[in-house]
């Protein structure tokens, strides 16, 4: 199993980041375009148990992605895993906590790559690099964001 990690400081609260990173609405926007994923089953708000489906659309292949809430803890803690999708298996996990005036944001993403033909091209090193590109994405995104809200509402 492969196992990534992340650590990010925000200028923000924990409720106004978790808010920013669970709206269903906004959730697409934390994410790389080319990644290409669109909603199937949108969920209207996040609890425990609660199953939604992606599809994604990449290298001329098109995928259902279906993952379940696992923890909903607002606002500190939210966990996800894909039950089915690409990977063998796949978990996500933020925990996010006060300090002082910002918030600091743990990631954490859990996977086994895919088997088959598909594992043969998407291997670790690509899954990787997908990874950091998709938080760097969201990094940028959130920020100028949390910017702009700072500045029409000082």
């Amino acid at each position: 199993m492969a196992i990534y990690s992340l650590k990010e400081v925000y200028d923000t609260t924990p409720e106004r980041l978790f808010a920013l990173l669970t709206d269903p609405v906004r959730l697409l926007e934390w994410m790389p375009p080319e990644f290409g994923l669109s909603w199937l089953e949108q969920p209207e708000h996040w609890s425990v148990g609660t199953v939604f489906s992606l599809q994604a659309r990449r290298w001329g292949l098109s995928v259902r992605i279906v993952h379940e809430v696992l923890a909903w803890h607002r606002p500190s803690h939210f966990a996800e895993r894909q039950q089915r999708g690409p990977f063998r298996s796949w978990q996500r996990e933020w925990h996010l906590q006060a300090q002082a005036a910002q918030t600091l944001m743990q990631e954490t993403i859990s996977l086994e790559p895919p088997g088959g033909m598909l594992g043969q091209f998407w291997t670790l090193a690509h899954i990787e690099a997908d990874i950091q590109a998709g938080w760097r994405y969201r990094e940028q995104q959130l920020r100028a964001c949390l910017a702009k809200a700072a500045k029409e509402n000082p």
